[in-house]
């Protein structure tokens, strides 16, 4: 009997994590954690892409904010595709500036993309299309 089948006797068949062998390549906890460790630099680097249709205003911020949030989340770079916007208020600006700062605070880039007349008109009236970088 050699040291192999005595520790398969002694675990019940088990693996040093506890789970059941099954005959399937084991990948060391080390190799495991910088296998997932890669895979989630790689989902970083791609860009995600956040579009906004029609308005942007008071009635879409919540549902964008979260939509904005979660590809912060998962990238480093977020491009806000703004080219079917036809109006904003100024919840959806505030919602804008909002997502940029947080962006930097977290290391992440908010590209505003696209920006029609309308937006840009919008953010001009309220004196954020330099700082929007809209300009």
């Amino acid at each position: 009997m050699n040291g192999d089948t005595r520790q398969q006797e002694r675990s019940g068949g088990e693996d040093e994590l506890g789970s059941p062998d099954h005959g399937a390549p084991q990948l060391a906890v080390g190799q495991w954690l910088d296998q997932v460790l890669r895979d989630s630099r790689a989902a970083a680097v791609a860009p995600a892409s956040v579009s906004v249709e029609d308005s942007l205003d008071i009635r879409v911020v919540v549902d964008l904010r979260a939509q904005l949030l979660d590809a912060l989340e998962k990238a480093e770079t977020v491009i806000v595709d703004l080219s079917r916007v036809s109006s904003a208020d100024a919840a959806g600006l505030q919602l804008l500036l909002g997502a940029q700062r947080h962006a930097s605070a977290c290391g992440r880039r908010l590209e505003l993309a696209g920006a029609t007349p309308a937006l840009r008109s919008a953010a001009s009236a309220a004196g954020l299309q330099d700082v929007l970088g809209l300009s």
